[in-house]
Order: C-alpha cells, then sequence, then structure tokens
C-alpha cells in the first residue's frame, strides 16, 4: 500500500528518493521571493530557524550555507 507524504512532512525527509538539497534549494528561493521580515540574519545568510519552518524538516547549517552559496555563485553577475 503506498502511502503519500507531502515534501514538507519530516517523514518524508528519511525516505529513499527524497530529495533534500532540491527541498532546501526551493525552500531557500521562497525565502528570496519573500516580503517577510527576519528571513535573513544579519550576515545576509538565511535564518534557520524560518527555513526548517518552511521545510518541516530540519537542515543544519552546513547544508544550508553549501545551498546558499552555490545559489549566490549562480545569482553573481558572470565577468566577461
Amino acid at each position: 500500500e503506498a502511502v503519500m507524504l507531502a515534501a514538507n512532512d519530516p517523514a518524508a525527509s528519511a525516505l529513499p528518493g527524497f530529495d533534500r538539497a532540491g527541498e532546501i534549494n526551493k525552500a531557500l528561493n521562497k525565502m528570496l521571493d519573500s516580503s517577510e521580515e527576519g528571513m535573513f540574519r544579519n550576515d545576509g545568510k538565511p535564518d534557520l530557524r524560518k527555513l526548517n519552518a518552511i521545510l518541516g524538516f530540519n537542515a543544519d547549517r552546513s547544508e544550508v550555507d553549501k545551498a546558499w552559496d552555490a545559489l549566490m555563485a549562480n545569482c553573481a553577475p558572470k565577468a566577461d
């Protein structure tokens, strides 16, 4: 019997094939699109509590920083 879980269901993050990095990237993009105050720390990085609330599971700072750095590198203007 198949059980459907929402991507932000904490049980989903433990399932084989769950794209944890992909979900983190989607949540980071939601944060960037949001007009809500306090989504980012004073250093410009995402607030982990806000991100985890969007995700529905706990991501750790190192995996978030890795995803954030990659996202920012892709957003940066390319040198000619």
